[in-house]
């Protein structure tokens, strides 16, 4: 056996592990995900499967380990992957398996996250023959991008083993990813990123909640609102289909226009926002997986970057031209993405003077439109799941959860902060103003708005 070799931490992992320690629950940093099989499948080959993805994709390898000086550093282990824990419910209900996953929801990794594997497989047999997969992975080791990455490797390695054909190839290394993100750090490129989002925001942001003007979240005559305090971050989810051909068109619509689907959901949501808190001036934080290249895609980890869009324009302005505006502004972001946001609001706050329990953070919105879900061996679908908690008042999601052509609206949203209600009300004007939108583009925003309500 070979001597382990340790790797320092990135920063974003540095960040993390110090979450770790300071929030009261660590699987508040756990990311949880459900693939219920449509189709039939052979345990042993799944399992089989499992195996060799735990194998092959070195980032489900790595481990934290607390050194003699005091430091965290980690490794890539050489120890077989955990076995998968087989769940009967052949005999039960659904309710019970929603009182497994609640449980599971509670459940740490053992000896405080240290040496150990850092995700976790369930495999659980329901009434019919019919399976589903439970999985729960740390955040240190992957984003969601990394986590249906694993899925997508399980199910190729499946379809592989059917079928008598060689394995996909196993996964890179990833510690040439780590180099690369800390290589940024007190780099040139970093300091002219820095330049370039405080001159974004010599002038005040403003506030916008999904709930609307009036709310309890707003300050009287100030262009800040009110954070969440802790008992106002635990969540429920909300999940809305958007169409399939709604869909298309938006996506006919985008290839006709060289823009990304995510522009259009993006100007929904800003216009919304806009109505419900009477403001033309709209920011909205977009998490970005970061991942350009074959290597990032598949080296695993959590490199995706959080981002404030700020899109200040009047709603005079038809459809067609406010995407072009969406997506510029996007596109420098996007430039500028790996800046820390959160060093934007250390200068941002003081300047404008925003207390400590304030903030212009209220809406995240992320656009996963990921890859094909499911081969022609296994026919499956995929669901995020929540872990009970949301740093932000309401993170949209927009993903698929198969390869119907649907996507769906996620909500995570902030109990006791954010209403239910809200959310609904904002998916179904989204699917109106786009529908309206990409059939009527030079109707000006404020018109669509008025006939989406």
């Amino acid at each position: 056996m070979e001597e382990k070799k340790y790797y320092a931490l990135s920063k974003e992992q540095e960040g993390l592990v110090m979450l770790a320690g300071l929030f009261p629950f660590p699987n508040l940093l756990y990311l949880f995900s459900e693939i219920d099989f449509v189709s039939e499948i052979s345990e042993e080959r799944l399992l089989e499967a499992i195996r060799l993805t735990g194998e092959r994709l070195p980032y489900c390898r790595v481990r934290l380990h607390d050194m003699d000086d005091g430091s965290c550093m980690q490794y890539c282990s050489d120890e077989a992957p955990d076995p998968v824990e087989i769940i009967d419910l052949s005999q039960g209900t659904e309710e019970e398996l929603e009182s497994l996953k609640l449980q599971w929801q509670k459940e740490n990794f053992p000896n405080n996250q240290r040496d150990t594997q850092l995700y976790r497989f369930r495999l659980v047999r329901m009434p019919g023959g019919k399976h589903i997969l439970h999985l729960v992975v740390h955040h240190f080791i992957m984003d969601a991008f990394s986590m249906m990455n694993t899925v997508r490797y399980v199910d190729e390695v499946y379809s592989a083993l059917s079928r008598g054909e060689e394995l996909p190839p196993e996964g890179p290394l990833p510690w040439k990813l780590l180099e690369e993100e800390n290589a940024y750090f007190g780099s040139k490129k970093e300091e002219r990123d820095g330049e370039w989002w405080r001159a974004q925001y010599e002038t005040e942001p403003m506030f916008c909640s999904v709930n609307g003007l009036g709310g309890p979240e707003f300050v009287e005559g100030k262009r800040y609102g009110r954070k969440q305090s802790f008992s106002q971050m635990f969540t429920e989810l909300l999940r809305r289909r958007i169409p399939k051909e709604l869909v298309d068109r938006v996506n006919a619509s985008a290839a006709e226009r060289k823009l990304s689907p995510q522009v259009y959901y993006m100007l929904a949501l800003r216009s919304y926002l806009a109505h419900v808190n009477k403001s033309d001036d709209v920011m909205v934080v977009t998490p970005m997986a970061m991942r350009s290249t074959l290597y990032q895609k598949a080296a695993g980890f959590s490199i995706a970057k959080t981002a404030p869009v700020r899109m200040a324009f009047p709603s005079e302005l038809p459809f067609g031209e406010a995407l072009s505006l969406v997506a510029a502004a996007e596109n420098e972001v996007y430039r500028h993405a790996h800046y820390e946001y959160f060093n934007l609001k250390a200068d941002m706050f003081p300047r404008f003077g925003v207390p400590e329990d304030c903030t212009y953070d209220s809406v995240w919105l992320t656009y996963q439109p990921f890859f094909k879900m499911g081969s022609s061996e296994l026919k499956f679908v995929a669901k995020m799941l929540d872990n009970g908690f949301v740093p932000i008042p309401l993170y949209m999601l927009v993903q698929p959860q198969d390869d119907s052509g649907d996507l769906y609206g996620i909500y995570c949203y902030a109990l006791d902060y954010t209403k239910k209600e809200s959310c609904e009300r904002l998916h179904a004007f989204m699917l109106r103003f786009l529908e309206l939108g990409v059939a009527e583009p030079e109707q000006p925003l404020e018109d669509l708005i008025r006939r989406s309500l």
